[in-house]
């Protein structure tokens, strides 16, 4: 087990989170280990790898940005290689879980605050039935739903991949693309065209 980058927050691999629940966990955590598995089996049957992949759990792991302070319980890493056209790329994809016994819309809003930091997020919880305003929120954030029982958890509803919103990558991509708008924008306005009679004087090369 290695210390984390951020103060107290440790991360494991899958069989040491394993023996770390038998000390810490709590109630709504009785099956965490199953669900991280889960998840964690789920995603890596459809990505592409080489090679097999690096899983790191952080549990109870805290995120700050601005005065913002959040903990997950749990964020899963998993990093692998892949050959991209005879290039050996390395991918990263991060995970967000958070636990509850049988509070599904206090969870989902837990999920919802915490969506913009990770790639994909899960709630896990006890079996149970969604409302109608409960299933538009998880299809509108990508929030996936893995449910749990003792020593068994099973995939309901996949998470849908979103780029980090408080990511460098994001944050880099939306300043081109406003830079790209403003741009096309200020062009739009130097070539503006408003009715048809503006081609008339333009002389077309014929050959």
């Amino acid at each position: 087990m290695k210390a984390g980058t951020e103060g107290a927050n440790i991360y494991m691999n899958l069989e040491e989170y394993r023996e770390w629940l038998k000390q810490n966990a709590n109630k709504e955590e009785a099956s965490a280990y199953e669900v991280a598995k889960e998840i964690i089996n789920y995603h890596n049957s459809f990505w592409g790898m080489d090679e097999p992949p690096k899983v790191e759990l952080f549990p109870r792991k805290v995120i700050t940005h601005n005065k913002d302070r959040l903990e997950f319980d749990l964020v899963i890493v998993i990093s692998w290689v892949r050959d991209d056209f005879h290039y050996k790329r390395t991918y990263t994809r991060t995970i967000g879980v958070e636990f509850k016994e049988s509070d599904i819309s206090k969870v989902i809003q837990q999920a919802i605050k915490r969506r913009d930091y990770v790639e994909y997020m899960y709630i896990a919880t006890r079996n149970g039935v969604l409302n109608h305003l409960e299933h538009i929120l998880m299809a509108e954030f990508g929030i996936g739903w893995v449910v749990w029982d003792d020593g068994f958890a099973k995939m309901v509803i996949p998470s849908h991949y979103q780029y980090p919103v408080h990511s460098i990558m994001y944050i880099v991509e939306h300043l081109v693309k406003k830079a790209v708008d403003k741009y096309l924008e200020e062009k739009m306005k130097e070539v503006k065209v408003t009715k048809l009679t503006d081609f008339e004087d333009v002389e077309v090369d014929k050959e």
